[in-house]
């Protein structure tokens, strides 16, 4: 039996900024700063896409975390 997996899904640019209700600005800030553990995006060509599952993952940490 063959094991069906769910597809990648790539977020844009866009996309991200409409999830977490922010500017392309803010993106901007919250990668350039190296204590963010906001995801990385994945470059192809002169694009930049970030995988749902990372960003997933990345709201799951957030949620986890006491606020102390």
């Amino acid at each position: 039996m063959a094991w069906v997996t769910k597809p990648k899904r790539e977020l844009d640019t866009a996309a991200v900024c409409r999830r977490y209700s922010i500017t392309d600005k803010t993106l901007e800030r919250r990668l350039d700063k190296r204590s963010s553990s906001f995801p990385q995006p994945h470059i192809r060509g002169r694009r930049r896409y970030w995988l749902e599952s990372e960003l997933d993952a990345f709201d799951a940490a957030r949620r986890a975390k006491p606020l102390i």
